[in-house]
């Protein structure tokens, strides 16, 4: 089963994170049940467990910890070779950080809170540092299993840093790499702090390589996968885009709803080396939970997977004691027989205007006080965060709008010129390097938004006394507020506010904004004002129940610049995070873009559409999914498509059932007409 995930596209996990303290423990498993179900599912391949969070391994090991329940039994060859008896590509489960018997076996090997706690003191999950020798425990069991099995992947898990670590091995390891200590307090001006941020995530990265290279080279053919989750994730979990480097594809497990996922899917097919890149969600309503998702929202799921090309993995537990429901196992594999005629036409280049640039690096809180690091616990902080909620409420923002857009990081700045416009949504955090090639596209004729503290820190050094990108921005650094609720007061002839605001009724923005200088060659747009007192003061206020505007200032708020053939629009607060500024924002964007954009369509904020070009089949596949916020979906009728294109299409037919599509084909526009869409719509418009 060469290159296995590349026609795998039903995809499944069965999670065995089993103790063994009770003999009736997977004392009623039996395999052939087990791919009983996965056929029932119509899944092609199957992560089966080799190793879970407790640090079991469910084949005799003589390296680690084989499952007591087992009594020697090799269960993960049994279900292996069931799998294989029956067509199903099988990825090897191996634990990597979590691993609890590890973490009670050997203490020295845990990781460690400030003030010297174990992490994992009174949690489930029992942690170890990878640069303890719990690394080369690792290495050895990895070598075991891929040098004694059969199968076609193996997928490490919890490849992240689960809390800041401040274990003797951490100590030690700095130390010679930079000379200093472990600082004490999370201070993202403070550029030891931001040095050794940089260095959690180059030691994930190489013990993530360490893990890679022992899998290949004991086991050549395997594709190698790591949990692709974290790499939107807080600061906390220590990922750079340089982890993608140790995978074969990215694949991850994500429980948000739409937005997330088309975020997501967008992120991870940017990142990966190769695709199709696999979007993961439980059958449940949540992980952990012992209750399951309608089939209307499970197809919603699977069709938005495949509106972004993507697999669709889906995530079941197995009961204690060995068992698995079959009845969710039918209803998904009639879903997926629904879905499964799409899967011919998967593959290509996505279509975007607008690129969305994820910062790993700039997911990190500079505008808070510092804090102790005894206050970064594990799961602290995992949901909300900077800079990647401005990255998902900015993808939110075009779904809403009908903007095709796409989601790039680092390892996309070669392909910036395809993009009409970028967005930097508080991109703090910079090197030289990104900087420069932001610059170079808006020199070449780019066209560029940025917000808030965008480029004003460098990621090895901290906060630097201007923005990097000052010259593009047309800006300089002075400051910022110290009233946390704000407004701006447009000037005249700015028309992106709506003609709604004026000197009276300024836009309210909740939050700082920065003190600028406008270069001589910036328009202003927009002006600073603030409110009579701070929103904190309980005894002295002008009206009780808000915090009205007061004083206009000269500060720039909104600023337009035009740099080389490009153009800049900077604005000093997060307005991209505005949620009822998003039309604001949406009109910056489009009076940047001008007449650039591609698509238009009358279609609701519950549908995106998507584009994908497949030049070796001479067509775009053009996908509406309608993922309403109540289930199951009220169709939506007459969706008005207009695509402008260097291509003259010659026939549009469903994905679906073949059947012609009426269009019409003038001024370089194809324009169409969905008549009706329930959940999801696939079409193949044919070019010469």
């Amino acid at each position: 089963m060469k290159n296995w995930y590349q026609k795998a596209f039903k995809r499944s996990v069965i999670d065995m994170h089993i103790e063994d303290w009770d003999p009736v423990f997977l004392s009623r498993f039996d395999p052939k049940e087990y791919v009983a179900a996965l056929k029932l599912a119509c899944a092609d391949s199957a992560v089966v467990y080799a190793h879970s969070h407790v640090g079991h391994s469910l084949y005799p090991t003589k390296i680690g910890h084989p499952h007591a329940c087992l009594k020697g039994r090799d269960l993960f060859r049994e279900i292996t070779d069931a799998c294989h008896a029956q067509g199903i590509a099988v990825v090897a489960y191996y634990s990597l950080v979590f691993n609890n018997w590890a973490y009670h076996t050997h203490p020295d090997w845990r990781i460690i809170n400030h003030g010297g706690r174990d992490a994992g003191q009174g949690e489930r999950y029992g942690v170890c540092c990878p640069n303890s020798p719990y690394a080369e425990f690792v290495l050895r069991e990895v070598q075991e299993l891929c040098s004694g099995y059969d199968f076609e992947g193996i997928r490490f898990d919890m490849t992240f840093w689960p809390t800041v670590c401040f274990c003797p091995y951490c100590h030690k390891k700095f130390m010679n790499e930079a000379k200093q200590a472990i600082p004490d307090e999370v201070d993202w001006n403070h550029p030891v702090w931001t040095r050794f941020q940089r260095c959690r995530e180059q030691w994930m990265i190489d013990f993530a390589r360490r893990v890679t290279e022992t899998a290949r080279r004991n086991k050549p053919s395997v594709t190698v996968e790591h949990q692709a989750s974290t790499f939107p994730l807080g600061w906390q979990f220590g990922i750079a885009a340089g982890l993608r480097d140790c995978n074969d594809f990215l694949q991850g497990d994500f429980y948000g709803g739409y937005i997330q996922q088309s975020f997501v899917c967008k992120l991870l097919n940017n990142l990966t080396l190769k695709k199709p890149i696999g979007y993961e969600t439980s059958l449940a309503t949540h992980i952990g939970a012992n209750y399951y998702k309608t089939p209307d929202y499970l197809m919603a799921q699977i069709c938005g997977a495949m509106a972004n090309h993507a697999a669709f993995v889906f995530i079941d537990s197995i009961d204690p004691t060995g068992t698995l429901n079959p009845n969710i196992y039918k209803m998904i594999g009639k879903l997926f027989e629904q879905t499964a005629v799409y899967e011919t036409y998967l593959g290509g280049q996505i279509m975007a205007d607008v690129a969305v640039y994820l910062s790993t690096e700039s997911k990190c809180q500079v505008e808070t006080e510092t804090a102790h690091p005894k206050t970064v616990t594990m799961n602290s902080n995992c949901d909300v965060f900077p800079h990647s909620g401005n990255v998902l409420n900015t993808a939110k923002a075009m779904v809403n709008h009908n903007i095709l857009f796409d989601i790039i990081t680092q390892k996309n700045l070669d392909r910036l010129g395809a993009y009409k416009l970028v967005i930097l949504p508080n991109a703090a955090m910079m090197t030289p390097q990104e900087a420069e090639a932001f610059r170079e596209y808006v020199r070449g004729g780019g066209k560029l938004y940025a917000s808030k503290w965008t480029s004003l820190y460098d990621s090895h050094q901290g906060i630097l006394p201007n923005f990097m990108l000052a010259d593009v921005f047309g800006a300089d650094y002075r400051g910022k507020t110290d009233k946390k609720i704000t407004f701006i007061l447009p000037c005249e002839g700015t028309d992106v506010f709506g003609g709604i605001y004026n000197a009276v009724y300024p836009v309210g923005i909740e939050g700082t904004q920065l003190m600028l200088s406008a270069h001589r060659s910036a328009q202003v747009m927009g002006h600073t004002v603030l409110p009579y007192t701070d929103r904190n003061d309980k005894e002295q206020f002008a009206s009780i129940h808000c915090n009205p505007p007061a004083a206009i200032t000269d500060n720039p708020a909104m600023i337009s610049n035009v740099y080389g053939k490009g153009c800049c629009i900077y604005v000093n607060c997060e307005l991209e995070n505005e949620k009822d500024h998003e039309t604001l924002f949406v009109n910056i964007i489009k009076s940047l873009a001008g007449d650039k954009l591609r698509l238009t369509s009358n279609a609701p904020k519950c549908v995106e559409i998507t584009v994908f070009d497949q030049p070796e089949n001479k067509r775009l596949i053009v996908s509406l999914i309608n993922f309403q916020s109540e289930l199951p979906n009220l169709p939506v009728y007459d969706i008005a498509v207009n695509l402008r294109m260097d291509k003259t299409i010659v026939e549009v037919h469903t994905a679906a059932d073949n059947k012609p599509l009426p269009f019409t084909m003038k001024d370089n526009r194809c324009a169409f007409k969905i008549p009706r869409l329930d959940t999801f719509s696939m079409l193949s418009l044919n070019y010469r």
